[in-house]
């Protein structure tokens, strides 16, 4: 006997290809097999600067405030959310969310990574963050990196203005208390709404 779906993740599947996909221009193919596959054919701008913004609205419209500043990227229930939106790569699990600045106003940072059955959502405080970024500095492996290798970054006693968060198998178990996701079955972990 088949399990049945969930209905959020139905009306979650109408949503995205009614309102997101209706909103962005294909630009190339990869991964296929998955609801999500048409997110494959986005150019990276239309990728990073409109799904995880509209997808984000299903979950949370109803307590969303707009941002106060550059620094982050709306409010939740009084926090300062910051979002990246990743894709799977080859290896299952595995996501890059980039332009991680911890000099930006934000409390949350918010990551959603989509699949192909599913949306991995990580939610990281800043204090973990800047923790990562003391780990990177003080032996150089952290699941935080920094992203340019500019002229600032190189010298002697400085510290990068821009971060990318990996999410590769190695840093599976200091992950798991930050991730949840959401699939045909429901929510795996705790609701988008219950982790902010």
């Amino acid at each position: 006997m088949a399990n049945p779906t969930d209905p959020q993740w139905a009306r979650f599947l109408n949503y995205m290809d009614r309102e997101v996909r209706s909103q962005c221009k294909p630009q190339r193919a990869s991964l296929t097999g998955g609801p999500f596959e048409w997110l494959q054919m986005l150019s990276g701008s239309a990728f990073g600067n409109k799904v995880g913004d509209l997808a984000i609205r299903f979950f949370l419209q109803d307590e969303m405030a707009k941002r106060t500043d550059k620094g982050h990227d709306f409010i939740f229930r009084g926090k300062r959310v910051e979002l990246k939106t990743g894709v799977e790569h080859s290896t299952p699990g595995v996501y890059l969310f980039q332009q991680i600045r911890p000099h930006d106003d934000w409390t949350v940072l918010l990551c959603l990574g989509f699949a192909v059955q599913r949306l991995d959502v990580y939610v990281f405080s800043r204090e973990f963050v800047e923790s990562a970024i003391a780990r990177w500095s003080t032996d150089g492996k952290s699941i935080v990196t920094p992203q340019h290798g500019g002229a600032r970054s190189r010298r002697p006693g400085t510290t990068p203005d821009t971060f990318w968060m990996w999410t590769k198998p190695e840093w599976e178990e200091v992950l798991l208390p930050y991730r949840s996701h959401f699939d045909s079955k429901g929510w795996h972990g705790r609701r988008l709404q219950d982790s902010l």
